[in-house]
């Protein structure tokens, strides 16, 4: 037995441009509360595809690397100039901060 959807603890996504679908509120059979984002047409399917709760994206703990950096793209790496006059590209551990051979120039 799947997922069931409590009705009247979702909400359509019109106002946001997506009258297809619905945030809803899913209760699993272990009783448990699950959000998810529900295509209305995929349920109105005849032979309905489902995904699974244990989706790679949904992942707890840090970001990937490659994702941190699509995020913070520039802003954590040390741009101050070097010899050749193009930006340190040295990562940082926060915004604004200067890499260990930039310190103490």
């Amino acid at each position: 037995m799947g997922s069931l959807i409590d009705y009247d603890r979702s909400a359509c996504l019109c106002d946001v441009g997506l009258p297809e679908y619905a945030a809803a509120v899913c209760i699993t059979p272990d009783g448990e509360d699950v959000l998810w984002l529900i295509s209305k047409t995929e349920l109105a399917a005849e032979d309905t595809r489902c995904g699974t709760a244990k989706q790679h994206h949904e992942g707890l703990g840090r970001l990937p690397q490659a994702v941190r950096d699509r995020i913070w793209g520039d802003q954590l790496r040390c741009g101050r100039p070097t010899a050749s006059g193009r930006p340190c590209r040295h990562r940082v551990a926060q915004p604004g901060r200067t890499c260990a051979h930039h310190r103490g120039a």
